[in-house]
Parts: structure tokens; C-alpha cells; sequence
């Protein structure tokens, strides 16, 4: 007779943390509901619910706030603060998400080499072999961890615990110009199922560490988001996602094949995707069976614990307290003045100064490092803070803080000039006008399409064109076609038509030149230039020459409907009153989390 014993596992994961580490907003030099800090109690309750438990990491954790700004002008060998705090926690281990990349390899080397658990990533190689098992890992592609686990009769039992993690295999694109071929990937859900298969031999449980979304199988998203198949993997029992800033178990998951959201399971896998920059956290209990043929796994279900508020001081606050102190006072130097507030709460509707500096900054810093470039020269950018999950830039007129660069730039992107035809640019406006909703007569309907976030709206010097709200846009959210003709007309170029032979020398981001957004026709192609420093610490050097004697150059695109259309145009509570447009505008309906602005064409 078979001796069956009984436990529980329950996996707690962060992910896409951003380098939130304090519940703090520097931005806006105030305290938040977010944040690794405000997690602690969460994971503390976590961890006290049960007898067995792992706390992991997904990925993206080492870039994004200002604190990572703050970080890289410390000397090299000052422990990185976030690894501190997952040191601090006791985190089990942790994959390699994306933006660790951001800094370099050496960067992620320094971080990561302190840390006190295992760090993975199998998809990201030196040297390509037969099979992902046979290649040359540049980072450890899994670990084997043994835990001895409680069981619920009062015994114990060694239980040997496989982990293996992935990011998307687009960072070859959106890395190009930091790793100079220096690297090989691998589709994620190939290295996660060689891997997992080969863990299964000599594990119990498989754990995949998946930074990576969630999206259908046949989604032209699929390569950046494998998730699901990554779920469908027979040797794998359970999967921390991410990268996408989405949650799961949510109610927007439904159409997902193989879902359970009462469960939190995809696939009959349990799977959770928390909250990005520490607004919740992912919960995974799996219930195992040990005998005489070993360990089973008997169920798992998914859930997320989100932050409602934050507690007093917790077992962090000696650790963060020089980091918090060091990085309000980095913020807070003064680098200049503006003569206008810099907002983008209008951004998606109407030219703003705030994306018209951006403009003149990348145009001025181009100017000034390669005045050679061939002509004729324009500026593309969005506003890369307009809504939703990515908040708002707000800088007041007057004196500026070094906090307003980051407002403005949050991404540590490096400016890219590439070389594109007239029909390049006639698809990069068609992409760019996906981010409108279709309006049709019986509004009002909300302006703005969900799916497509503002920082993928980009805007051009010296370019103006119209939107024709009532056509289905030429490209989905992928950069797939969508078999419709498209929106946009009267592409002109200091007024002069825009032809497909024209050419032009074109100032983006490191982003948005990999083809990041679905911009597909401007993947792939050799730039002409890359700047070696990231934008954001360009943009402290234009605040301190004088924003008031610069030129901010003209931007400006036309939105159409038939005559007596209305829609809603979102935006946040705090936004000032509507700026003067060719839009006749006026108060809608009260909403409780945003402003709503009716338009009226």
C-alpha cells in the first residue's frame, strides 16, 4: 500500500518592478502606494500563511525610476539597491527581463554578481548549439534548488526545484545597438521547453520563469509574448509572466484558449502576472502529494494581492533610507529654467511643449554631433508619458529640477538616425495613427484605442497629415496589416507632398529603431548614427543652455470625422483646461479616475 503525504507550495513573485523600490514618487517628490517597499507586507503575510514558500523575482527590476539614475553616479562598486533589497528578502532567484540590458552588459554583470540567489536566462546565448541545451550560455540558463518541505503531517521531505527563465528574443532588436552582435537568442518557448525537459530528469517541480506576456497562439504578438505556449509545456508546473504591465488572473483575459480564471490557470497550469512597478503581488499555491514514486503535483491555482495602502516603516527602511536620501537630493538639483509648463495630458490631441522640446532636443543634439548627416533632416518622438499605466509629465514653468528629465524621458533610450524612404514614412504615420480608436456617428465613443499606449504615438518636425477617424487603421497594434487602406492622407513635407521615392534622415529612439511598438518598417535596417548616452542626460544639458532660447519646432496633424461626430478624449484628473484647437471642446460625462473632454467635429 502506497503511503501518500501531503504539502504545500506557494510561489511568490514580483515582476516588471522598474526599479520601484521605494514607496516613493520622486517625480513628484511625495509618497505612493507602490513599490517593492510597499510589497513587504504583502509578501510578509504571504509567507506566514504557509510552512513552504519561495519569493522570486521576473525581470525588469534594475531600470526605470529615478533611483536607477541616481545609481549610475555612484562608483562601480556601490551595491546596487535593489539587489540589496531582494538580498535583504530573501529571494530565491530571479530571470533576466529585457531593460536589465538597458545599461550593458557590464552594468548587469556588477548588479546581479551581488546577488545572494540564482539568476537565470536561457534564451539569451554566446553561442548557438544543436539544441538549447548544447549552447553557450552567457548567463546561467536554470538553477536546481533543494528546499526541505513541510509536510501537513509534521514530517519533511527534500524537494528538488527546477528553474528556468526566458525574455522575449526581441531584445536582439531593442539591445542591437548596446550588444553589437555580442549575443544569440532563441525563441523563448524553444529554450524554456529544452530546458524544462532536461530539469524534469533530476526535479521535482518545474518552475519557468517567464518574462514574457500573454496573448492567443496566432497573435502577431507571439514571439514577444509566449506565455501561453510556454503554459502548454508538459514538463512545466507552474509560470511567473510578465513584461506586458498587464495582470493576471484579470477579467480582460477571457478570449485566451485554455484559460481558468477562477483558478488563475492557463492551459491547466497555474500562472500569474503581477502588477508592474510593485502594485501587487503574484500568489501561486500548488498542492503536492509525496510516496514511495516521489513527488505529484495534485492542483495549483493563481492569484494577486494587490496594494491597498502602505504600512510604517518595515525591514527595508535601513537599507532604502540612504537610497531614498540620495536620490530626493539628486532629483532636486536645479539644471534650468522653462518659460512654459511642460505637460502631456493633450499630447494625444493637440501639439504640446512638452513634446515639442523633446523634439528640439533630439534635433539639437544631432545637429551638434553630426552636422554632416544628409538632409532632409526631420524629428520623430511621442510623448512618452500621455496616459493610462504610464501617468502624465508635469513640469511647472520656472525653474526645473533634474526630476523633469526623467518626467520627460523615463526610458534610458538612445537617440538612433536612420534613413528612411517617403514610404517608409507614410507606414510610419499609418502605424502611429493606430493609437485612434474608429469613431463612427452614433458617439460619443473614446477617442483614443486602449490596446495602442500614447508612447507610440509618435509626432514629426516639418511633417503634417491627416487622420481620418472613421477608417479602420493599415496596421494593428503588431504592425500586422489589418487589410484595410489605411487612415491617413495629405502626407506633406514643409508643405510639399510626400512621395514614396523622397528620402529622409530621420532622429528616433533606440526604442522605435528596433521596430519597438510594431514599427516593423524600421527594424531591422543600420542606422546612421547612435548616440552613446542615453537621451535623458542630453535633456539636463538643453534645460541648462536655456529652454527659453530655443526653438521649438512645429508639429501638428489634423483629426477628421463627418460633421457633428462626437468623442471622448480622455485624460487625467489633474490636467489643466483644455488647450486652444481646432477642435470645439467641452466638458463630458463625470468619471471618477480621469477627465473625460468631448469633442465635437
Amino acid at each position: 500500500m502506497t503511503d501518500t503525504r501531503t504539502a504545500t507550495l506557494r510561489l511568490i513573485s514580483t515582476t516588471d518592478l522598474h526599479m520601484s523600490l521605494c514607496a516613493f514618487d520622486f517625480h513628484q517628490d511625495r509618497p505612493q502606494t507602490e513599490g517593492l517597499e510597499a510589497l513587504v507586507p504583502l509578501i510578509e503575510a504571504a509567507r506566514a500563511e504557509v510552512a513552504n514558500s519561495l519569493l522570486m523575482d521576473n525581470g525588469d527590476a534594475i531600470q526605470g525610476t529615478p533611483i536607477a539614475q541616481w545609481v549610475e553616479t555612484q562608483p562601480d562598486d556601490t551595491p546596487h539597491p535593489m539587489i540589496v533589497a531582494f538580498n535583504a528578502l530573501g529571494y530565491d532567484a530571479a530571470p533576466l527581463g529585457n531593460h536589465e540590458f538597458d545599461f550593458g552588459l557590464d552594468a548587469v554583470a556588477r548588479a546581479y554578481g551581488q546577488a545572494r540567489f540564482p539568476v537565470v536566462c536561457a534564451n539569451i546565448v554566446r553561442e548557438m548549439g544543436s539544441a538549447p541545451t548544447d549552447d553557450t550560455p552567457y548567463f546561467p540558463p536554470v538553477a536546481r534548488l533543494e528546499r526541505q518541505i513541510a509536510m501537513a503531517d509534521g514530517s519533511a521531505e527534500r524537494l528538488r526545484i527546477g528553474i528556468v527563465g526566458v525574455m522575449p528574443p526581441r531584445v536582439r532588436f531593442w539591445h542591437r545597438h548596446t550588444f553589437d552582435g555580442a549575443f544569440h537568442v532563441r525563441p523563448a518557448e524553444e529554450a524554456a521547453a529544452a530546458w524544462a525537459r532536461d530539469l524534469s530528469r533530476d526535479c521535482d517541480l518545474v518552475i519557468a520563469l517567464a518574462h514574457t506576456g500573454l496573448v492567443p497562439p496566432d497573435d502577431p504578438h507571439r514571439e514577444e509574448q509566449a506565455a501561453v505556449r510556454i503554459a502548454e509545456i508538459p514538463e512545466v508546473d507552474a509560470v511567473i509572466a510578465g513584461h506586458q504591465h498587464y495582470a493576471f488572473p484579470g477579467e480582460g483575459w477571457r478570449d485566451l484558449p485554455g484559460i481558468d480564471l477562477d483558478r488563475g490557470c492557463i492551459a491547466g497550469t497555474p500562472l500569474v502576472m503581477a502588477r508592474s512597478h510593485g502594485r501587487s503581488l503574484g500568489i501561486i499555491d500548488l498542492a503536492l502529494a509525496h510516496s514511495d514514486r516521489g513527488w505529484e503535483v495534485q492542483d495549483g491555482t493563481g492569484q494577486l494581492r494587490n496594494v491597498v495602502e502602505t504600512s510604517g516603516p518595515g525591514p527595508l527602511e535601513r537599507a532604502l533610507a540612504p537610497v531614498r536620501a540620495g536620490t530626493r537630493s539628486f532629483m532636486a538639483e536645479t539644471i534650468g529654467t522653462t518659460p512654459v509648463p511642460l505637460r502631456t495630458h493633450y499630447a494625444s490631441l493637440v501639439p504640446t511643449p512638452a513634446v515639442r522640446f523633446l523634439h528640439a532636443a533630439q534635433l539639437a543634439v544631432v545637429r551638434e554631433v553630426r552636422p554632416d548627416l544628409p538632409g532632409p533632416l526631420l524629428s520623430a518622438t511621442s510623448a512618452f508619458k500621455s496616459g493610462r499605466s504610464s501617468g502624465y509629465t508635469s513640469v511647472d514653468a520656472g525653474q526645473v529640477a533634474r526630476r523633469a528629465c526623467s518626467d520627460l524621458c523615463p526610458f534610458e533610450n538612445h537617440i538612433v538616425v536612420l534613413s528612411v524612404s517617403g514610404s517608409d514614412l507614410m507606414e510610419w504615420v499609418e502605424q502611429s495613427a493606430a493609437h485612434y480608436a474608429v469613431v463612427k456617428d452614433e458617439g460619443p465613443l473614446l477617442l483614443l484605442d486602449a490596446d495602442v499606449p500614447g508612447f507610440n504615438f509618435d509626432t514629426f518636425t516639418d511633417l503634417t497629415f491627416t487622420i481620418d477617424l472613421t477608417r479602420r487603421p493599415k496596421f494593428g497594434t503588431a504592425g500586422e496589416l489589418t487589410g484595410a487602406e489605411g487612415r491617413v492622407r495629405d502626407i506633406r513635407f514643409r508643405g510639399a507632398p510626400v512621395t514614396p521615392e523622397m528620402t529622409f534622415t530621420a532622429i528616433t529612439n533606440s526604442y522605435r529603431a528596433a521596430g519597438g511598438g510594431g514599427f516593423r518598417m524600421l527594424a531591422g535596417r543600420d542606422p546612421l548614427w547612435i548616440a552613446a548616452a542615453p537621451f535623458s542626460a542630453r535633456l539636463a544639458q538643453l534645460f541648462g543652455a536655456g529652454l527659453a532660447d530655443m526653438d521649438l519646432p512645429d508639429v501638428d496633424w489634423t483629426l477628421t470625422a463627418p460633421t457633428g461626430t462626437r468623442a471622448l478624449f480622455e485624460t487625467g484628473l489633474k490636467a489643466d483646461a483644455p488647450p486652444p484647437s481646432r477642435y470645439r471642446l467641452g466638458a463630458g460625462p463625470a468619471a471618477e479616475d480621469r477627465k473625460l473632454i468631448e469633442i465635437l467635429f
